[in-house]
């Protein structure tokens, strides 16, 4: 349906359910690019009221985010990684120091992430 729409790039949203392989395997032959979100819940406090300090749990937070990129590093599909695009307000850093240098040991060999 993407493919069809004349998209050539969609974002896969991390406060979901995580696509299936055969998604990836698709795009893959289809030549559609991917914008791959790490895996986070819009519900960051409990209230669904949002937060600039999220996330609560960097240590989850940072599991999920490695075994999404060690679950895609062979995609040619990838475009990039999301840390998330709404989370952050100018006077907090962005992304907080501890999930910068906590995915420091698994980045991607030629894709990046932006926070």
């Amino acid at each position: 349906m993407h493919k069809n729409a004349g998209l050539n790039m969609v974002r896969v949203w991390g406060g979901s359910i995580p696509e299936r392989d055969y998604f990836y395997e698709a795009a893959d032959k289809m030549g559609l690019l991917i914008m791959q979100d790490f895996q986070m819940s819009g519900d960051n406090n409990g209230r669904w009221g949002g937060d600039v300090k999220w996330p609560e749990d960097y240590g989850l937070y940072l599991s999920l985010a490695k075994e999404t990129i060690l679950r895609l590093r062979g995609k040619t599909s990838l475009m990039f990684y999301s840390g998330g695009n709404e989370l952050y307000s100018d006077d907090y850093d962005s992304p907080p120091k501890p999930i910068l240098t906590g995915l420091e040991g698994t980045k991607h060999p030629t894709r990046q992430w932006a926070g």
